[in-house]
């Protein structure tokens, strides 16, 4: 049975704030040495929160948070309405992230539990449209009742994503040519 998608749900980052990442890029070293004090106390509030909810949150949950994924280039994403579930009843909607981050590409695949929803973009230093970045982001329990996550993702352009999920699958592939392209169209031809 697919459930309902309630939305939209809450964007705004709890720890890792853009007026945070704001700060600490400022010219002023007085705001950006505060904003570095500021910094230490967000990853204090945030690994208590996770300390107090890792119990209840799944293993996929708890691997996506403990992804470092900061600098990563999106490099699309992709939203699946009513996705098959396989077994030719309608599924959940769904969200394809895929990222390059050195050299590998994620792919992060979310069965979503409510509608998605996006601050906009912040226009202005250190913020940029050019490209888009990964820059932090929040694992959370979608509410206190349980059985639902948000993830809150903090982009190089200031727009905050809330992707609120019952699950989530993480994908990794290394980015490594060929050595012999030759050899690979052989083995595809046989």
């Amino acid at each position: 049975m697919r459930p309902p998608l309630d939305g939209p749900f809450d964007a705004a980052m709890q720890f890792f704030t853009p007026d945070l990442y704001t700060r600490f890029n400022s010219d002023d070293d007085d705001v950006a040495d505060q904003a570095n004090e500021d910094s230490e106390d967000a990853i204090r509030a945030y690994r208590a929160r996770l300390a107090d909810i890792q119990v209840r949150l799944t293993d996929q949950a708890m691997q996506l948070r403990n992804l470092c994924l900061h600098d990563a280039e999106l490099l699309s994403a992709a939203h699946v309405s009513n996705a098959w579930a396989g077994n030719g009843t309608a599924g959940q909607d769904a969200i394809t992230l895929t990222l390059r981050l050195d050299d590998n590409v994620y792919n992060l695949v979310y069965s979503l539990s409510a509608r998605i929803s996006e601050s906009p973009p912040i226009t202005g230093h250190p913020f940029s449209p050019v490209c888009m970045l990964w820059m932090y982001d929040e694992v959370d329990l979608a509410s206190e009742a349980g059985g639902a996550f948000v993830h809150r993702i903090l982009w190089s352009d200031g727009r905050v994503v809330a992707i609120p999920f019952t699950s989530v699958i993480i994908m990794v592939a290394p980015l490594e040519p060929p050595t012999n392209i030759a050899e690979d169209r052989l083995m595809f031809a046989t």
